[in-house]
């Protein structure tokens, strides 16, 4: 059962649903690459932060939602090769690594922006369906 579908600004017509909650779990499609059904039993933390990123133009700081998985294998494995080498790469990096697992254990990074104003519904309709509370790494202004 779908209880929850967010779009982004200007892709409703065009493309598919940014993030899908269902009872059984979640979607995201916030890159291109959809996850795929992540169930909430594989949720193992989920976390406000602020990802930085530098450019030539200076470093650029976004807020985002990061959902680290008990078993990320069951997220990559059918993931494209392409999508496979940079979430390892990124965790190589050190940079988005999950708390107490391999180097390849990035996770899953939804920009609160590409949720716009059901944010807030969106979080609280994760924490109730995947018994997690999100905790915030960094202060995030919303």
């Amino acid at each position: 059962m779908r209880i929850s579908t967010l779009f982004f600004p200007g892709r409703f017509l065009k493309n598919p649903p940014v993030f899908t909650i269902y009872n059984e779990g979640f979607e995201s499609n916030t890159n291109g690459v959809s996850t795929g059904l992540i169930a909430w039993s594989n949720v193992a933390a989920l976390e406000e932060v602020v990802v930085r990123s530098n450019s030539g133009s200076g470093t650029r700081e976004e807020a985002a939602l990061a959902i680290h998985l008990n078993d990320p294998r069951l997220f990559t494995q059918n993931q494209p090769a392409l999508v496979r080498f940079f979430y390892q790469l990124a965790g190589a990096s050190g940079r988005y690594r999950t708390p107490g697992q391999n180097p390849e254990a990035v996770p899953i990074l939804l920009p609160i922006t590409a949720l716009g104003a059901h944010y807030l519904q969106a979080r609280e309709l994760m924490e109730q369906l995947s018994g997690q509370q999100i905790t915030a790494v960094n202060r995030l202004d919303l």
